[in-house]
């Protein structure tokens, strides 16, 4: 048995009336959700972008930070190490005035005369030994004895300090170099710590303002998204219409165009148009039967 057409499976051009008219109130609504879309991915890049300039200053920031540790230890080693040479230098300086002093008066012998003195306090030093003699002549030889003796340590004494002069003012010439070395060391090492030191203020304030640009593009991104949920809730009713039309024609794509949708349905309409003659004579294929059939019109 028939069954009574289907106004709205038949009535193509209510049909498409419907159709074009929840079209006009969704495609407006689509576009708009499609540029906040496109303007969510946009923010999230450059979001992305901000976070990846932001991490970079922030490694740059430790490893400056690791750096001026480092030259602070140098400059605390240099300065000890200054401190050392000065207690050096003072010992020197005190040393180089005593041999000031002993240079200061000149010895009674010379080369020649330390020879022969040296010969006859071996001699008179072996009559002590090997000799006995009265009192006196014991006492005068004694005397005589100390005088050779204190005059050939004051030999040795004045020229072995000449030698440890020249040494210590070797060495203290040494030591000032080495001291000028590290206080350039130390002025150098102040000026880099210094210049790390400006770089990582210029960087924590570049990556403060990064930060704050980030909060801004996270407030764009959260508005962008609001809108979005309310367009969904605005399309939601107008696309379940479409859809529930599309479908009675077996149409399962959305995202036609009207135009294509409209060419669709009126194609279909045809067909069901045609197979409904068809099957009122009786002639009609198992096919037709079931587009018959899927819509309801037998």
């Amino acid at each position: 048995m028939i069954r009574k057409m289907s106004k709205e499976a038949l009535d193509v051009e209510s049909t498409i009336a419907e159709l074009r008219k929840i079209m006009q109130e969704i495609e407006p609504l689509l576009a708009e959700y499609r540029e906040y879309r496109d303007l969510i991915k946009k923010l999230k890049m450059d979001r992305r972008e901000y976070i990846r300039e932001i991490n970079d200053k922030i490694d740059k920031v430790v490893q400056n930070t690791e750096e001026i540790k480092k030259i602070k230890k140098e400059i605390s080693y240099a300065r000890v190490e200054i401190r050392l040479i000065n207690e050096e230098l003072r010992n020197i300086r005190n040393k180089l005035d005593e041999i000031s002093e002993i240079l200061s008066v000149r010895p009674t012998l010379n080369s020649r005369k330390l020879e022969l003195a040296k010969k006859e306090l071996q001699k008179l030093e072996l009559e002590y030994e090997t000799r006995d003699m009265d009192p006196k002549r014991e006492k005068r030889l004694v005397e005589r004895i100390k005088r050779l003796k204190s005059a050939i340590e004051e030999y040795e004494r004045y020229y072995s300090s000449k030698k440890e002069r020249v040494e210590l003012i070797k060495r203290k010439n040494e030591l000032i170099d080495k001291k000028r070395e590290l206080i350039d060391k130390i002025e150098k090492l102040k000026a880099k710590l210094d210049e790390l030191t400006s770089e990582n203020d210029r960087l924590k304030e570049e990556a403060s303002k990064l930060q704050r640009m980030k909060i801004e593009i996270d407030e764009k991104i959260n508005d962008a998204m609001t809108r979005i949920n309310e367009l969904k809730q605005k399309m939601k009713p107008l696309a379940d219409k479409r859809d529930e039309i599309l479908s009675r024609f077996g149409i399962k794509n959305p995202n036609l165009s009207f135009r294509q949708m409209e060419r669709i349905i009126r194609d279909r309409s045809e067909l069901l148009e045609r197979a409904l003659r068809k099957y009122k004579k009786g002639k009609f294929t198992f096919e037709e039967f079931i587009i018959l059939a899927k819509h309801g019109l037998i």
